[in-house]
C-alpha cells in the first residue's frame, strides 16, 4: 500500500465493516491479542482488494 496511513485510517468505519466481514468483531478484545504486524497486512490486504469496504472508500467512483 503507497498511501499515508492517515489516509487509510481515516476509513476506520470501512475497515471495522471488512473485518467483520471476515469474522473478526474488533469489539470483542481481539487487537488486545493480536500483533501490530497482524492488524497492518490484514489493513494492508483490504485497502488493496477491489471490493472491500476499504477499497471502495479509497477508490470513490468518479460521476
Amino acid at each position: 500500500m503507497n498511501r499515508p496511513w492517515t489516509d487509510v485510517l481515516h476509513h476506520w468505519r470501512a475497515i471495522e465493516l471488512d473485518f467483520d466481514a471476515n469474522g473478526h468483531d474488533l469489539e470483542s478484545g481481539l487487537l488486545d491479542s493480536r500483533s501490530w504486524r497482524w492488524l497492518k497486512l490484514r489493513i494492508d490486504h483490504y485497502a488493496s482488494t477491489p471490493g472491500t469496504h476499504l477499497w471502495d472508500a479509497l477508490h470513490p467512483k468518479a460521476g
